[in-house]
């Protein structure tokens, strides 16, 4: 469950704290993981599946906010 309820399915190997994101031009969430030999680096945890955004909607209720980050 996400921090605003919003319910899905994800990797058996995800664990409270993971970090949920729509990259930009995709449709299908991610699950990335904060962690790692050097501090800052975020993990590819796997594909989600989370009611109400996996037809693009996230999109139409993105604030413009753009966060960069490298994939390790």
């Amino acid at each position: 469950m996400t921090e605003d309820g919003r319910r899905g399915l994800c990797p058996w190997i995800a664990k409270r704290g993971d970090i949920f994101v729509v990259l930009h031009g995709g449709k299908v969430p991610r699950l990335l993981r904060l962690g790692g030999p050097v501090g800052g680096v975020l993990r590819f945890v796997g594909e989600c599946y989370v009611e109400g955004i996996m037809s693009g909607e996230i999109a139409a209720d993105a604030t413009g906010e753009t966060e960069l980050f490298e994939l390790v």
